[in-house]
């Protein structure tokens, strides 16, 4: 399916090249108002529970579980997917039970299991707080999906990042067939593969968990509205948290062009004027996807106070020679 929609999606597809990345996060506040669940896991919420629905997709928890909130990051709680902005992530759905029955070849048959179905082609990340000592899978339909992952501000490492992509052939499925598969997958004694492993030990074999902190997993996605894709994703051992998703508007997606994930933060004031900077972004590299002059509200210049902080896309305060995208005053503008 995935090989005929590579081949034809273009012709169906009229994403402009200027399409912005979507930031597609739930309002777990206007949740609880709408729905009448309290979200503290008191109580099972059915099966199907609609976390977040728009136009480029719609989340929902796959089974009876006690839903709770959980914001899906660690220390660094701002990101931005294909540039641009920094946007905080915000509060998210979590449970109370480990997915359970999971194969390399069946779903899960309980437990906090998430499902993302759409009708868009391009690429979908989605963001929790990741744990370098638990499995994570993701299905698209009941096939195990190829998928990017990162994860960094470990809470066991500090200053280390861990980064992969899983092999994956050239329609992005993925290829079990890749000579370095055991790398990325753990075997029975019939050398049969049974999950994946858990990521400190896909980037070091040698080493330790390293903790927990901001993480991301980005998929490809080829999906039309004739041909949907529901995608399935979980932790192994964990109740994963997640907050919605971020979809980057792309024809052929493909990992090798996969977007740029950046963490980071904003500089807080104190009360007494104790200014804290913003922490050092930490940046997974990939392709830039929004153009700055597609960004709303860009002014011209920036008429109040001319001695206002300056601050960069990701927050960071930066001096008045500085030159692109900035903020000053609450405004963007293009500093020349």
């Amino acid at each position: 399916m995935k090989k005929f929609l590579l081949l034809g999606v273009a012709a169906v597809a009229s994403l402009g090249a200027a399409a912005q990345t979507q930031y597609c996060f739930a309002n777990v506040t206007e949740l609880k108002e709408t729905t009448g669940q309290p979200l503290d896991k008191s109580a099972d919420v059915a099966a199907g529970f609609v976390i977040l629905e728009n136009e480029y997709g719609k989340l929902t928890s796959m089974f009876d579980e006690p839903l709770g909130t959980f914001t899906p990051c660690g220390s660094l709680n701002y990101v931005s997917v294909g540039g641009g902005e920094l946007q905080q992530i915000v509060a998210g759905i979590n449970g109370n039970n480990n997915p359970k029955g999971q194969t390399m070849t069946s779903l899960p048959t309980s437990g906090m299991v998430f499902q993302l179905y759409t009708e868009k082609t391009g690429y979908f990340t989605i963001l929790t707080k990741m744990n370098t000592n638990k499995n994570y899978w993701v299905f698209e339909g009941s096939s195990f999906a190829a998928y990017r992952l990162g994860d960094c501000c470990l809470s066991k490492a500090e200053g280390e990042v861990v980064e992969y992509t899983l092999p994956y052939d050239e329609y992005q499925v993925l290829d079990l067939t890749a000579a370095d598969i055991d790398k990325y997958f753990a075997t029975n004694d019939a050398g049969e593969l049974t999950g994946p492993k858990v990521p400190w030990a896909v980037v070091n074999p040698e080493g330790a968990d390293m903790g927990e902190g901001s993480g991301f997993m980005t998929l490809c996605c080829y999906a039309t509205p004739e041909f949907p894709v529901t995608y399935t994703f979980f932790a192994q051992g964990s109740k994963m948290a997640c907050d919605g998703f971020i979809y980057t508007p792309c024809d052929e997606p493909t990992f090798a062009d996969a977007p740029e994930v950046v963490f980071g933060g904003v500089e807080k004031v104190a009360e007494d004027g104790t200014v804290t900077p913003a922490p050092t972004p930490v940046v997974f590299a990939g392709k830039q996807y929004n153009d700055p002059a597609g960004i709303e509200n860009i002014v011209v210049d920036a008429a109040a106070d001319v001695n206002a902080p300056m601050y960069n896309v990701l927050g960071q305060r930066v001096n008045e020679s500085y030159k692109g995208l900035v903020i000053k005053n609450g405004k963007k503008f293009i500093n020349k």
